[in-house]
């Protein structure tokens, strides 16, 4: 009778056990913030995952990650971060993916004067049409900023406002500098721009000024639930989600391994 006491218990411990949740643990760069919501929530839902989330810039939630983070899935806002962690042994290429592309643009505080700045305007004395700083994420870290100081030099306007760039912790710092008024110019994701009601576009930039701009990920750990969201992310589902919130498809050439 204890044995058989014994055994129903244990086999009401191992059916909690099964009924547990996977836990899985997101990295995902801050410009990532609405769409991974809506991702993990979606995922969280149909596989009974219980999801966490890390945001920050992606350059420091890589360096969080070698450093021994516990992270299950990398999600970059520049491939650069991707291969970071490919050369320090963290992860294999065969482990990474692409995700989608976006955009920067230039984008002004709701009272600011101007409602268009000219990119192609060789001319343009572009220091003179706003006061105080420039608000940009740090391109040491914030793939952002990166893209951002490429377009300045390529447009011939980084020699002039190098001074007064402010460097942000992340994208999002950039544009909630903006969005506070604190600065009146700023240079974000179109994606940023476009989940923000408190600010106005000035300038979409074009793609030939900067590198491009692709999101990639990465599997850091062997769950299967990690596996399990890395696939979620590939499907009509998820890309769906991405247009949603304002990121563009991957484009043909890109789409295979990285």
């Amino acid at each position: 009778m204890k044995k058989f006491a014994t055994l129903i218990l244990l086999l009401a411990i191992c059916s909690s056990l099964t009924a547990a949740p996977a836990r899985l643990t997101i990295f995902a760069a801050a410009s990532l913030k609405e769409v991974v919501d809506d991702l993990s929530e979606e995922f969280g839902q149909n596989h009974k995952a219980d999801v966490s989330i890390n945001f920050a810039s992606s350059g420091q939630l890589a360096q969080q990650i070698k450093s021994g983070a516990p992270a299950d899935i990398f999600l970059s806002a520049d491939l650069k971060w991707i291969d970071y962690l490919i050369e320090n042994d963290i992860v294999r290429a065969s482990e990474t993916f692409t995700l989608c592309e976006n955009r920067i643009v230039i984008i002004g505080a709701a009272d600011f004067p101007l409602n268009e700045i000219d990119v192609n305007d060789k001319n343009l004395k572009i220091g003179e049409l706003f006061d105080g700083r420039l608000a940009i994420g740090d391109p040491m870290h914030v793939p952002g900023g990166k893209y951002a100081v490429e377009f300045l030099k390529s447009a011939g306007w980084y020699e002039n406002l190098k001074n007064r760039i402010l460097p942000c912790v992340s994208i999002r710092s950039a544009l909630m500098m903006i969005e506070l008024q604190e600065w009146q110019v700023g240079i974000v994701f179109y994606s940023d721009y476009k989940a923000s009601e408190k600010v106005k576009l000035l300038a979409e930039i074009p793609s030939s000024l900067h590198s491009k701009i692709t999101y990639g990920g990465a599997l850091i750990s062997n769950k299967k639930v990690a596996h399990d969201f890395g696939k979620f992310l590939q499907t009509g589902k998820a890309k769906k989600i991405l247009v949603k919130h304002s990121f563009f498809p991957v484009t043909a050439q890109e789409t295979g391994d990285r």
